[in-house]
């Protein structure tokens, strides 16, 4: 299993309209992908620390074949476009799922 994770922060400028379109977008839109599983929007809170980033998307995939067609989807290239428009700083993660060691 491989979990694909995008933490980001929204432009200063950004309307926040245009954040909850790319929002829905990701939630409408990606979810629809074939391979993409258990796909969240999530925002962030404080717990101990302030976060570093207000927003996250996570999903998962079965394997790095079902990713790469994610990655390349042209659904996924029309969100990137919306997405790049609203955000500021980022972080992506790709992790893979050890195996259980029991």
């Amino acid at each position: 299993m491989i979990r694909h994770i995008v933490m980001f922060n929204t432009l200063p400028t950004a309307r926040q309209e245009d954040v909850d379109a790319v929002l829905k977008s990701a939630q409408d839109d990606l979810r629809a992908i074939e391979g993409v599983k258990n796909l969240a929007v999530s925002t962030s809170f404080e717990v101990v620390e302030p976060p570093a980033y207000r927003y996250a998307l996570t999903m998962e995939f079965e394997d790095d074949a079902s990713l790469q067609s994610y990655m390349t989807h042209p659904t996924h290239d029309r969100f990137r476009s919306i997405f790049f428009a609203i955000r500021d700083d980022f972080m992506i993660m790709d992790l893979r799922e050890l195996p259980d060691p029991t």
